[in-house]
């Protein structure tokens, strides 16, 4: 830690947090792997997918993304001390945060906005799927404040929610599905995720932090290579020392571990 410490005292030293559903996983909200809990413990991978949700929107909301994401708890999650630590540090040092979680929780603190990159997307946010068009909410833009018709006698708050319909995109009246990255998906598919601005973040800094991550998705991948490639020092906060992919092509690792809160 004492080395952590004095890199971001540094004023020249440029700090990278790269954050996973690990350090969310204090607030309440389901880890997606290493756990029984976890979504990819319940769910075959395909349902995190654009084709499965194109076979059928309404069983893929109700089967699936109200089941995994879409859930009371996500929305009434609050940041815990490690979000909020991450975002007092980007306070009085140049560093910035590349989150995997949707949950929107680094919002919540006092980080501004311009240094967080929701690389897999945000909840409560939602793209069109129309790829044969100009629509711009399927390349650009987002749609927010959607309206899901709930079935009678569900609803969000109980768990229960289901549709008979899916949302619909409102420039091509074709259904549009939330703003998250799918396994079928790349990360220029939708200009929300900023890869291009990303890919820079990762190659200007001087130390990358994850936090909370399995490695065991894009970003993290494109990290360690950039890593490798230029001498970038990692550290490794996790619950347990997680072998961090091609270690041996790293100048320097550290393992911090505990719990985010």
């Amino acid at each position: 830690m004492d080395t952590l410490v004095r890199m971001i005292c540094e004023d020249k030293c440029r700090v990278l947090f790269l954050t996973g559903a690990g350090l969310s996983a204090p607030s309440g909200i389901a880890p997606y792997r290493g756990d029984p809990t976890s979504v990819w413990s319940r769910f075959l991978t395909d349902w995190g997918t654009r084709g499965r949700f194109q076979s059928n929107p309404v069983a893929w909301y109700n089967k699936f993304w109200f089941q995994t994401h879409h859930r009371h708890e996500y929305m009434i999650a609050k940041p815990n001390p490690g979000h909020i630590a991450i975002a007092n540090i980007t306070k009085i040092c140049a560093s910035k945060v590349i989150t995997q979680n949707i949950d929107r929780l680094h919002l919540k603190t006092c980080i501004c906005p311009e240094r967080l990159i929701e690389i897999h997307g945000a909840l409560g946010l939602y793209k069109c799927i129309n790829s044969d068009s100009d629509c711009l909410y399927a390349l650009e833009q987002s749609i927010s404040d959607v309206e899901l018709e709930a079935v009678p006698g569900t609803s969000l708050e109980t768990g229960t929610l289901q549709i008979t319909s899916a949302p619909i995109c409102p420039s091509c009246d074709e259904p549009i599905m939330p703003q998250s990255l799918l396994f079928d998906e790349r990360y220029e598919s939708h200009e929300f995720y900023r890869w291009k601005e990303a890919l820079e973040w990762m190659q200007c800094s001087d130390v990358f932090i994850f936090v909370g991550t399995s490695f065991s998705v894009g970003i993290t991948e494109h990290a360690l290579q950039i890593a490798r490639k230029y001498g970038k020092v990692v550290f490794n906060f996790n619950l347990y020392q997680e072998v961090v992919p091609g270690s041996e092509g790293l100048s320097e690792v550290y393992h911090i571990l505990g719990s985010a809160a």
